[in-house]
Formats: structure tokens, C-alpha cells, sequence
């Protein structure tokens, strides 16, 4: 507990403005309080400016309405985002609860990052976005820690609305920070970030998300895991046959989807419901892109990876009776995801499918082309492995 006569700088600011924020709010001037004390003073303390006495401070609380109780949590504002951090880690939502009930009726940056912790746990973005507007406006004056946990929230919504490249900018902004709990979930954003982007390795994002969790304990995340293990499938990885025999239906479904496996599908179609967007993929194996077409106008995008919803209109363009359509798409979409992921397997899928399309204009010299591209992307792989 911070202790009023051991009221430090950060303190004061924060304090001073709450008072200020609540004397605006009820329309007072300055002069309304200078029978406390004089009106430069009180402009001083509220901004931050000079540490009071406590006499004095406790009667500008009384004036404003701040009981003993508030001010003991505004003192102890930094403590309690700790406290939050730590509690949104452990998934202890109630925890984040409590601390929002002590400070909602408070307005300031400090609180402010305790209220995205708050509403992102309730998934109200619009709020969170709100929020961190609030604190942009003066990120450039925040201390390491501060503008370090500004980050790690910004990163958290740029995930919700897939700006996966700002999140992979806003990641090394972290490099430094010293607190392990905001350094291992700012991994798991960037986890996350890649493997539904793809910019980069799953292998080096997951042992990277997996390094910041283990130091804090040693367990390992089932739903991350999954995760890991559909960007490697994404990517074209064979899996061993250990890791196989681990894998659940929906993640056999999804591995079997990606090798054109239609026996092993037939036999767990038997035990297994597939969800629209592995009924769209096996109606393209199976060739019925009639099918294809109308299931893809069901999925709703914002529930697939920027991977899975390339290969869903892809699919879903299969029907198409123009190839020049099908065409355009591979060569102004798929192979320049292809590209900016350095994902050869995909982009030697597209590139076969290219070639069996006769559009109309300039075909051969497309293909050449993009043959040429696909061998630089191999040449320049093999280069990084050697």
C-alpha cells in the first residue's frame, strides 16, 4: 500500500488529473477553491507539477468529492495494472473485474489501459478502440513501461481487425521489456499474427510464443498448439506420423484436405461433421464447384485466416465459366500472397492450375514469368537452408 505521505511525481500527476477533470465536470474555476490555497498553487498540483502537503491535498480531494478510499486507489494505480496484466495471463477474468470495478469511475490514461483489459475480456472493440485513441495522443510522452503496454493492447486490437503487419511492427517495440508476463502475451499476439498472416516461420513465431510462456510455466497451450500445427499444414509441412496420431478429427480433416487425401476423408467423414468451410474444399476435391459456389456464399470470412479465405474464393471461382476470371484471381491475389508468405507449396499450386487455363491474354509469357519467379523463391530458400 502506497502511503500518502510517500506520494511520488507519478502520483501527483495522475491525481492532479482527477481533480482537475472533476472541477471542470462540475464547472468550477480555480478561484472556487482558493480558500484552500492559492489558485497558481492549485493549477501546479494540477498538473503534475509539485507535490502538496498532505493537508492540503486532502482538502482538494474532499472538495472534489475523492473519499480516502479512491484516493488510496489512485495512488496504487501502477500496482493494480500490474495486477491486471498478470490476471488477463492467468485468464482470471473475475480478478480483471474486480480491478475495473475500483477504478471505473476514474478517467485517465493510467486507468484507461485497466479498462482495455476490461473490455477486451467482453470483446467490445469499439471501446478498446476508443481507449487507445485516448492514450495515442500522448504515447510519445509515456514512460518505457507505459508505451510498452500501449503496444501490447494496440497489438491486440490490430489481431481483431487482421492488421497482422502492425502487430509484427508493434511486437519489436517490446524487445526491451522487462516484464514477463506483458513480453509472453505480446508473443502470443505475434503467434497468432503469423499463422493467420503467414510473414513469417510458424516454427520460429511458435518457439518463440513458447520460450516467453515456459518461463513463467511449463505447460503448453492446446488451442495454440492446433494453431501451430494448421499454419505448418498451410505452409505444405508433412507431418510425421507421431505427430498424426495426436491430431483430433477436425485437425485429421484439415490435414487430409491439404494432401488431396479423398480415401482417408471418406473414412472420417463416417465419424466426422465437417464445418462449411471443409464441405466447400471436399466438394472441390470431388470436383462439384456448383456445390463449392453456393457453400462459400455461407461462410461468414471474418471466422477464417487470411489463408483460408484465399483458398475458399479460390474454390468458390472454380465454378466460374470464365477462366480469364479464374486467371485474374491467381495472378492478382494467390500468387502474390503466395509471394509476400514465401509459401512455394501454394504458389507452385497455383502456378500448375495457371497453366492448365487457356486465358486470353498473354498466357505463356505470364507462366514464363511467374516460373521464373517461383524458381527464384526455391533458389533463394535453399540458399537460407544451406
Amino acid at each position: 500500500m502506497v502511503k500518502i505521505e510517500n506520494i511520488s511525481n507519478d502520483n501527483i500527476k495522475i491525481i492532479g488529473a482527477e481533480l482537475k477533470r472533476r472541477r471542470v465536470k462540475q464547472s468550477q474555476t480555480l478561484v472556487n477553491l482558493s480558500s484552500v490555497c492559492s489558485v497558481s498553487y492549485i493549477s501546479k498540483i494540477e498538473n503534475g507539477k509539485i507535490i502538496p502537503k498532505i493537508h492540503v491535498l486532502e482538502e482538494l480531494c474532499i472538495e472534489q468529492g475523492i473519499n480516502k478510499e479512491e484516493l488510496q486507489t489512485l495512488l496504487e494505480v501502477d500496482s493494480l495494472i500490474e495486477k491486471s496484466i498478470e490476471a488477463f495471463f492467468w485468464k482470471k477474468t473475475q480478478v480483471v473485474h474486480d480491478v475495473y470495478s475500483l477504478v471505473c469511475q476514474f478517467d485517465n490514461y493510467k486507468v484507461n489501459f485497466i479498462k482495455i483489459f476490461y473490455e477486451i475480456g467482453y470483446m467490445h472493440w469499439d471501446k478498446v478502440s476508443k481507449l487507445l485513441n485516448s492514450i495515442r495522443v500522448i504515447k510519445d510522452n509515456l514512460d518505457s513501461f507505459d508505451y510498452e503496454l500501449y503496444c501490447y493492447l494496440q497489438m491486440c486490437y490490430e489481431n481483431q481487425v487482421n492488421n497482422y503487419p502492425k502487430v509484427y511492427e508493434l511486437y519489436y517495440e517490446l524487445k526491451y521489456c522487462k516484464n514477463n508476463f506483458l513480453l509472453a502475451l505480446a508473443s502470443k499476439e505475434m503467434f497468432i499474427a503469423v499463422c493467420k498472416y503467414g510473414f513469417e516461420s510458424p516454427v520460429w513465431a511458435y518457439e518463440e510464443y513458447n520460450r516467453r510462456y515456459h518461463s513463467l510455466f511449463n505447460h503448453v497451450d492446446d488451442m495454440m498448439y492446433d494453431l501451430y500445427l494448421k499454419s505448418l499444414i498451410n505452409s505444405g509441412y508433412i507431418l510425421s506420423d507421431s505427430v498424426k496420431k495426436t491430431l483430433d478429427n477436425s485437425l485429421k480433416m484439415y490435414y487430409l484436405l491439404s494432401t488431396n487425401n479423398t480415401l482417408e476423408i471418406d473414412e472420417l467423414l463416417k465419424i466426422y461433421k465437417p464445418n462449411d468451410y471443409e464441405k466447400l474444399l471436399i466438394a472441390t476435391l470431388n470436383h462439384n464447384y456448383s456445390l463449392g459456389e453456393k457453400l462459400y456464399l455461407k461462410i461468414k470470412p471474418n471466422r477464417l485466416t487470411a489463408y483460408e479465405n484465399l483458398i475458399a474464393k479460390y474454390c468458390s471461382l472454380l465454378n466460374s465459366k470464365s477462366e480469364d476470371e479464374i486467371a485474374n484471381y491467381i495472378i492478382s491475389v494467390s500468387i502474390p500472397y503466395a509471394i509476400r508468405v514465401n509459401d512455394g507449396h501454394l504458389f507452385k499450386m497455383f502456378l500448375e492450375k495457371l497453366s492448365q487455363l487457356s486465358f486470353s491474354v498473354g498466357k505463356y509469357k505470364v507462366v514464363a514469368s511467374l516460373n521464373l519467379k517461383y524458381f527464384e523463391m526455391k533458389s533463394k530458400c535453399m540458399k537460407c537452408l544451406l
